[in-house]
């Protein structure tokens, strides 16, 4: 039987998992999510929905050429899904099982998060970047890109989450702190 009490949710490292993970899910369901074909803004049925058929002529002419805006949002999407199994993963194993945790898990989680801190400070840059290009060729239509940027925005934030929980992997790391908080019996 697993004891899964609220003490080890106030943990700041589950805490912080649990932030990542709910800012991740935003980032990049803002990205795959809308689709406006319905009320008649084209806002979300290029790269956020991924459904072109009724689009092809202004998803795929120059006017938003400049930037590779169908790899950027596959990438940030890719990107915001793998943070959120990530954070998932860990919170349920440090809430359900954390005395089964192994000795070098807080090394395994500090690589494993600076590396997408990496990723997604690129995959949030590249979006923005994107999203600025596409609204500045495409504002003279009506479209409005609040939702892309709010996308853009919320992977700046879990890239900040993901540092701040860094930061504090390498600090408990270096005062020597237990991989795992004992069970709660």
């Amino acid at each position: 039987m697993v004891n899964i009490s609220t003490a080890d949710l106030r943990e700041p490292r589950v805490f912080l998992y649990i932030i990542v993970w709910f800012l991740a899910m935003i980032s990049f369901g803002c990205v795959a999510g809308p689709d406006y074909r319905d009320s008649g803004s084209l806002a979300g049925a290029c790269p956020g929905s991924f459904k072109y058929d009724s689009l092809d002529a202004i998803c795929n002419n120059d006017v938003i050429g400049k930037s590779s805006w169908k790899s950027s949002g596959v990438f940030m999407v890719a990107i915001g899904v793998i943070v959120f199994i990530w954070a998932f993963v860990m919170t349920v194993a440090h809430v359900v099982f954390p005395s089964k945790l192994p000795l070098s898990m807080p090394i395994i989680e500090l690589g494993v998060n600076i590396a997408m801190v990496f990723l997604f400070i690129i995959a949030s840059a590249v979006w923005a970047k994107t999203v600025s290009d596409i609204g500045d060729e495409l504002t003279s239509f009506g479209i409005s890109f609040t939702t892309w940027r709010a996308g853009a925005a919320f992977g700046f934030l879990s890239t900040f989450a993901l540092l701040a929980l860094a930061v504090f992997i390498a600090l408990s790391i270096r005062r020597g702190a237990p991989a795992a908080a004992p069970a709660v019996v």
